[in-house]
């Protein structure tokens, strides 16, 4: 208390420890223990992401979140912090970043040299070109893109 009869509210004192990060292809799963010496009851808390800057919170209960929406192989950083009557604490110390998986194909492209007319053929590679005229397969170049 101050001498005015104000009331004053400090920040927490410490901030929540991420313990885990499990990186998904779109998400990443964060689990953190709440902090030592919160600057009284925790009423919830806030997870950032960047890029590109995502917050969201959740309530006090709450010590895991899953980050959703996110890019295949790209790195994260992701920080915690705990929120009391006072706002929102320090943040969790930053961690070394966390990175998505990798996505898996979504469309194989053709690439071949030379003229032909002829329509392509199906397979479970992607696509093949083929001459009927000749024994032989003209090319099969498959080019995976990633999302």
């Amino acid at each position: 208390m101050c001498g005015s009869g104000a009331v004053h509210l400090a920040r927490s004192t410490s901030a929540p420890f991420i313990f885990d990060l499990e990186p998904g292809q779109r998400n990443i799963e964060v689990r953190w223990r709440a902090p030592e010496r919160p600057n009284g009851k925790i009423i919830g808390y806030k997870i950032v992401h960047t890029p590109p800057g995502a917050n969201f919170t959740v309530g006090a209960d709450t010590l895991s979140y899953n980050i959703q929406g996110l890019e295949p192989w790209t790195q994260y950083h992701v920080k915690v912090s705990a929120q009391t009557s006072a706002g929102f604490g320090n943040y969790s110390e930053l961690q070394n970043p966390v990175r998505t998986l990798e996505g898996k194909p979504e469309a194989l492209s053709l690439s071949c040299r030379g003229d032909l007319s002829i329509p392509p053929l199906s397979s479970s590679l992607g696509r093949i070109l083929s001459d009927p005229t000749a024994n032989h397969q003209v090319c099969l170049l498959l080019h995976p893109t990633r999302r």
